[in-house]
């Protein structure tokens, strides 16, 4: 359905009830919706969490088997093979540095080093929410001298419905 711009104000609010009417039907929608999503899910998990089980427990099972055929089972090169309408094998993680001590202390170490400036970084970002609220304080002059300002928000329209007293509202068959 096509809407013209409302000319009165009686006409405006028989629009913004017509928006009120149609935010309840959605809503309803939205919340049939839910329900039916809810309840699939819950059938569907229900049929596959033994299927799930078992499979953790047959891969539980061949891992030990894996790390003991694999040399007969691979050729040179490989890592995996297809069996049973399977790929099966095994694959080395990505490496990860590793510290001895803590953190903290080997970065405090590290930045002693002119060598080392490439294997750690700084970082530094505005504290807008203080620095806003810095413009009114001591600092307020300075901040202004280095190109700080304070900008108005800007009015933005909204509409959205609202609950209504002695009003029934649909529920969810």
């Amino acid at each position: 359905m096509t809407h013209s711009a409302p000319r009165t104000i009686e006409a405006g609010q028989q629009l913004a009830e017509r928006y009120s009417e149609l935010a309840g039907r959605i809503s309803l929608i939205e919340s049939v919706r839910k329900e039916a999503l809810a309840r699939a899910n819950k059938i569907a998990d229900t049929e596959a969490l033994p299927l799930v089980t078992e499979l953790e427990q047959i891969s539980k099972l061949l891992e030990p088997w894996w790390n003991r055929f694999k040399f007969k089972l691979l050729t040179q090169g490989r890592k995996s093979i297809e069996l049973g309408g399977c790929e099966i094998g095994s694959r080395m993680g990505n490496p990860a540095l590793a510290l001895a001590g803590n953190e903290e202390e080997v970065l405090e170490k590290l930045r002693e080093q002119r060598w080392a400036r490439p294997y750690y970084t700084v970082r530094y970002s505005l504290a807008k929410a203080i620095t806003l609220a810095g413009l009114a304080g001591q600092h307020g002059k300075k901040l202004r001298e280095l190109g700080f300002s304070r900008r108005a928000g800007t009015e933005t329209f909204f509409i959205k419905p609202v609950a209504q007293s002695a009003t029934i509202t649909e529920t969810a068959a």
